[in-house]
């Protein structure tokens, strides 16, 4: 456990043989809805073990089957928050509460920038980018391009991204406090 998070996880945990996990499972269905029935028939489910310090441990299952190719689990900014990619698709689980909605962020998302100054979480998506940071949603941007955004470098001088124009490639910088856009061909200019 780290000092800013109050829990650990664990990614893929083992199936108990006997199909009682010894603490809550819940489901989740593509909206960030708790299911009563799980369903994940479009891909392999992401599966999570959540250990929080203060409260009841927990499994969160995510049904596969989005339109992203990026699966990973990781940490947030915001001390209770946990964050999941499956198959493209971005939530935000409240390790204090088992059973709760998990926010969906972003679908789909194909890459997750860290940047340390000021510090933000990107979820970078095929022409826009939403930026969590330690007190939630810190900013979204509009339609920055036609197709294939990625971030090139981030830090406090700003968010250096390339992407796709009108059959050009352009580079763009954000302004990494508020996103909005400080140079580079502007999508609404096309």
């Amino acid at each position: 456990m780290d000092v800013l998070h109050s829990y650990t996880y664990e990614v893929d945990p083992e199936f108990p043989g006997n199909g009682d996990w010894g603490c809550p499972v819940v489901g989740y269905d593509a909206t960030g809805e708790p299911s009563s029935t799980f369903d994940s028939h479009w891909g392999t489910p992401f599966v999570v073990r959540l250990s929080p310090s203060e409260g009841q441990e927990w499994v969160a299952m995510m049904p596969g089957g989005g339109l992203g190719r990026l699966r990973e689990a990781f940490t947030t900014l915001v001390p209770y928050l946990f964050g999941v990619v499956v198959d493209g698709r971005v939530y935000l689980l409240d390790v204090r509460s088992p059973g709760a909605s998990a926010q969906i962020v972003r679908d789909p998302v194909e890459q997750v920038v860290t940047v340390t100054d000021p510090p933000l979480l990107l979820f970078v998506g095929y022409a826009d980018i939403v930026a969590l940071g330690p007190a939630g949603i810190a900013w979204r941007t509009p339609r920055l391009c036609l197709d294939d955004l990625r971030v090139l470098e981030a830090g406090s001088a700003g968010i250096v991204c390339s992407c796709t124009n009108l059959a050009s490639t352009a580079s763009i910088t954000l302004d990494p406090v508020t996103g909005e856009q400080l140079d580079g061909p502007r999508w609404d200019s096309f």
